[in-house]
């Protein structure tokens, strides 16, 4: 994994419940050199969520032991993998935007709704040392982010936007101060997952992120 990414996080899930239940990254490795990181877990069933940031073009999937025993081996994983994102919005029918459909008013309702809901409907599975920050945008609609010092410095900030089927439009890095993102071709909504960049990151505040959803020179609709 070291050598894969800058940054990863490997969540344990339990399954089918899919409740996260254990997490082992590149924050809590101490020892970089060390060839194994172990977790302790309760007889069950469980899934992986392997996620790796800012990776290299040589990308390796980990073994995995259970017990001191090879479980999962090794795997190679092609470099241009994320390139199915790209062409994954063709794929979008009547169907997946079926399935999907109410996100969309359920986070332009999100003032009166229980956040709780909103966030488990949205984020069942996140990665826990990951702030993730969300909100609707409607079509015509663009995105503007200023992000302090202390965000900037400490913090890694990948945006996402996707369209009403779920579907990924386009994804970034924010690494600048101010940032604006091309205006929306559809309703949809969008996803930042703003990670911590070391261990000894101070703990992430509200106010070093401000989130506007403007419409050309329109007031902003108000997202926060």
């Amino acid at each position: 994994i070291q050598s894969s990414a800058k940054s990863w996080t490997a969540a344990i899930y339990s399954y089918p419940g899919y409740r996260t239940v254990g997490n082992l990254g590149s924050l809590q490795v101490t020892d970089t050199t060390a060839a194994w990181e172990a977790i302790a877990l309760k007889p069950g069933y469980y899934t992986i969520g392997l996620r790796y940031y800012d990776r290299t073009d040589t990308i390796t999937m980990p073994t995995v032991q259970v017990d001191g025993i090879d479980t999962i081996l090794a795997q190679p994983v092609d470099p241009n993998v994320n390139q199915v994102y790209t062409r994954l919005k063709e794929r979008q029918s009547w169907f997946y935007r079926a399935l999907h459909y109410y996100v969309y008013p359920l986070l332009r309702l999100r003032q009166h709704l229980p956040q709780s809901w909103i966030r488990s409907e949205f984020l069942p599975v996140g990665a826990p040392e990951t702030q993730f920050e969300y909100g609707a945008i409607a079509h015509s609609h663009c995105l503007t982010l200023t992000l302090a010092p202390p965000l900037l410095q400490h913090y890694s900030t990948y945006l996402t936007r996707y369209n009403r089927g779920s579907f990924p439009l386009d994804w970034t890095e924010v690494n600048q101060p101010t940032y604006q993102s091309s205006s929306m071709p559809e309703d949809g909504f969008y996803l930042l997952r703003i990670r911590p960049q070391q261990s000894t990151a101070p703990a992430f505040e509200s106010s070093w992120l401000e989130i506007e959803v403007n419409k050309s020179d329109d007031k902003p609709m108000g997202d926060r």
